[in-house]
């Protein structure tokens, strides 16, 4: 109990003993690190910390209450002194920070210590660490969170899948989810229980409930009329989980799973419910024109029927609105219906797994990405309501055209997937990950593993791209085959507009070459031409490093086609993807506009990170826990960056992705540091931006990428690209 309890702090805490978290506010005092030099981020908005006296920059709260006055008065615990990064003093000629730094403002300290960092000669590396962070003109919200009401849904398997299920039905697929949504006390599945009205999707879900909960109230004391019985259901409410959830290859089955009748409708006895009134007779099948136009009859008189009509009418009408809609088949959209962004010329960031995140996006925007994406997410987890998983879709304002990636291997998980983003999420499109080659998801009968079945993969297509809508464009990304030697995806990449995809992103390797070998570009050409020839959209990905590999790509591919026999001047690869390229040298989308190789110098990379930093304290928070965080992303990041050979002590432009050149001596100390590959001098690197850690830290990259390239099947690299 060392992490004190904010809510404790707040003094909303309703845990008492039995909390987590320590309560002892004299000790957690004593025992925090010193403030880190400069201006909380919040404080410096004019907004109030939302972590109090747990934010690392406490002091400059100028808040005049009790725990700041405990804090000020209590000697901060000084951590242990990292040892020197450089025994060699700075330059005679180089600037260093004023004395007297502890009265300067914050951007003057900012600005004395990128002077240092940029010194012309000498170490580079400041002589007052840590570094102050540059502080944010204003503090943008992030979109895309999980709402409570909609993750209380998935829990307790509320959540109304009925469209997504209708398509798969219309499209003869298999739904292997066990249970319907559970009924509420008017009969109808969805919603949070609170009302009997029909379950609204998309944003106006919360108003819907609202307005439900009174009606039925109104109902349920009218003259003469017994209440409403309430759903009973303690044991999904501590167990925290929906009853039945897939996996992908696997159904997971809780012990709290409700029975069910034969024809799939649960069971009054076993939900606690009053008898419902059931159908006099089996409905008679309608087309989909008359069950759309009884689900819009039934979606309107609802409210009404609630206010005025008997619980058993109710119930009875509200089963009838259920069976229509589930009766409904939605008619998919034609291409032309769809929404098709623009992809062509943009430079765009690949979704990349962990070193992906929200604040390295925020920098590769400010360097001129057009296009970025978040990291990948599982299906399953998000129909789940993890909150781990929803935070991988989250949104900063600053980026303009945004899509995140979603991964399953089957065609129900999936498409009931996309029905849940198309409704509570902003983006601009939903990417499908078909080229995944690690083990963990391969095993699940996704990522890869799709290229050995390129019938599923048409299957998820089009189910995912009719439950997302025409407002949300779909697109995927796979690689060119399973196997060596068994490329496939020139088969059915040309279909894939047919079948509603608005683009395609093509890795020139298969998922056994993993990274062993260069992308095969010659390959990707070719299905440029068939795709550009279908009118659909080609991303091409793989080793993209510099503009002169930009420039190179984009015009062999559209030569190729126009050579070919249905491309022309207009067909080629749309855009590029840059993956590790982005992470080894993010001022690749600045070269790419510009022309040129930046020689970038130590200093301004040095300046990078520290905007990495204050991103990741307002995207992971400044207290304790938001620091380290950032750390432990910032190592993460720093493992590839490392591989960065500066262009003026190259003796042949442009740096090749798989050049492993020998160690060398940059053209100062800082700039030699920035190129070790050893991780104790990366977590030297951090202690410059966000302090010493609370405790010595022995850091292993997850990627595992300052191996460059691993041995054929193993897991190196991931998913980088």
């Amino acid at each position: 109990k060392t992490e004190l309890c904010s809510n404790f702090v707040l003094g909303r805490c309703n845990f008492g003993e039995r909390c987590k978290f320590g309560h002892d506010l004299s000790e957690y005092v004593r025992s925090k690190p010193a403030d880190l030099p400069g201006t909380c981020p919040w404080t410096a908005v004019q907004a109030t910390c939302p972590y109090g006296i747990t934010c690392r920059y406490a002091l400059s709260h100028g808040v005049d209450d009790e725990a700041h006055k405990l804090l000020a008065a209590t000697p901060a615990q000084q951590p242990p002194q990292p040892p020197s990064l450089e025994p060699q003093p700075a330059a005679e000629g180089a600037a260093a920070p004023a004395a007297g730094a502890e009265g300067t403002p914050a951007v003057a300290a900012a600005a004395a210590a990128t002077e240092a960092a940029e010194a012309p000669a000498g170490s580079g590396i400041p002589a007052q660490l840590p570094l102050p962070l540059p502080l944010p003109t204003s503090i943008e919200k992030e979109v895309n969170s999980l709402s409570r009401e909609v993750q209380t849904q998935l829990w307790k398997n509320r959540y109304d899948f009925s469209r997504a299920d209708g398509i798969l039905r219309s499209m003869g697929l298999r739904i292997s989810f066990k249970h319907e949504p559970k009924p509420l006390s008017g009969g109808r599945p969805g919603g949070d229980g609170k009302g009997d009205g029909e379950q609204k999707d998309g944003p106006a879900a919360s108003a819907a409930t609202a307005a439900a909960a009174p009606e039925a109230a109104v109902a349920a004391a009218q003259p003469g009329q017994e209440p409403l019985q309430q759903v009973a259901e303690p044991a999904v409410a501590a167990a925290g989980a929906p009853d039945a959830m897939q996996t992908d290859g696997a159904v997971q089955t809780s012990t709290g799973a409700e029975a069910t009748a034969p024809d799939g409708v649960p069971s009054v006895a076993a939900a606690g419910e009053a008898p419902e009134e059931a159908p006099a007779a089996k409905r008679q099948r309608l087309d989909s024109d008359a069950a759309a136009v009884a689900t819009l009859v039934a979606e309107q008189d609802a409210p009404a029927a609630a206010a005025t009509a008997a619980p058993a009418t109710a119930s009875a009408a509200a089963a009838a609105a259920q069976e229509a809609r589930s009766q409904h088949v939605e008619v998919p959209l034609r291409p032309v219906e769809r929404r098709v962004p623009d992809f062509r010329g943009k430079t765009y960031l690949a979704p990349l797994t962990t070193v992906g995140n929200l604040p390295f996006r925020r920098i590769c925007k400010s360097l001129g990405v057009d296009v970025t994406c978040g990291e990948m997410a599982l299906a399953t987890n998000l129909l789940q309501g993890q909150a781990s998983e929803w935070a991988l879709l989250k949104r900063h304002p600053s980026e303009d055209f945004f899509g995140v990636q979603i991964c399953g291997g089957y065609p129900d998980a999936v498409s009931r997937c996309c029905q849940l983003l198309g409704e509570h999420l902003q983006a601009d499109f939903v990417d499908i990950n078909m080229g995944c080659p690690i083990d963990l998801v391969c095993d699940k009968s996704a990522g890869s593993a799709l290229l050995r079945q390129p019938r599923r993969i048409e299957q998820i297509v089009r189910s995912a791209s009719a439950a997302l809508g025409e407002r949300t464009a779909l697109t995927f990304k796979t690689r060119k085959g399973y196997n060596d030697g068994e490329d496939v995806a020139h088969t059915f990449l040309h279909r894939a507009r047919e079948w509603g995809a608005a683009a395609v992103t093509l890795h020139g390797r298969t998922r056994q070459q993993r990274y062993s070998k260069l992308a095969d570009w010659g390959y990707i050409r070719s299905c440029a031409s068939s795709c550009a020839a279908a009118g659909l959209q080609l991303i091409g990905n793989g080793d993209v490093f510099s503009f002169t590999d930009w420039n190179a790509h984009m015009q062999q591919a559209a030569e190729a086609a126009a050579d070919g026999e249905g491309g022309g001047a207009a067909g080629g690869l749309a855009a590029l993807m840059v993956g590790r390229g982005a992470l080894i040298k993010p001022w690749i989308f600045t070269e790419i506009k510009e022309q040129r190789h930046w020689d970038i110098s130590a200093g301004e990379r040095l300046d990078l990170y520290r905007s990495f930093c204050a991103a990741g304290l307002e995207h992971w928070g400044s207290d304790g826990r938001g620091v380290e965080t950032t750390r432990r992303f910032l190592l993460e990041w720093l493992s590839f960056s490392c591989r960065y050979v500066p262009v003026g002590l190259l003796e042949v432009l442009p740096q090749q992705m798989n050049h492993r050149p020998p160690a060398y001596r940059g053209r100062s100390d800082l700039e030699t540091l920035l190129a070790s590959e050893e991780p104790q001098d990366w977590v030297r690197i951090s202690e410059m931006l966000l302090g010493p850690p609370p405790a010595p830290i022995s850091f292993a990259p997850k990627h595992k990428s300052s191996s460059y390239a691993a041995a054929p099947g193993a897991a190196s690299e991931l998913d980088m690209a």
